[in-house]
């Protein structure tokens, strides 16, 4: 499982979500870096100490 922040909450999204960036067109890559940037301009993101807190509790499970 992974975390998402979504500005005053967290959503949890499985791991069947995780994309293998391999296997994507150059299309479908350029689209996820945009989504990327979008998340960033959101405020969707991650603390280091919030990524190194969920790598551990990861770990530990």
């Amino acid at each position: 499982m992974t975390r998402k922040s979504t500005g005053s909450q967290d959503q949890i999204i499985s791991d069947k979500n995780v994309i293998n960036f391999s296997n994507l067109t150059q299309y479908q890559f350029d689209d996820e870096i945009i989504k990327g940037f979008s998340d960033f301009d959101n405020g969707n993101t991650f603390t280091s100490e919030q990524v190194k807190a969920e790598l551990i509790k990861c770990r530990r499970n």
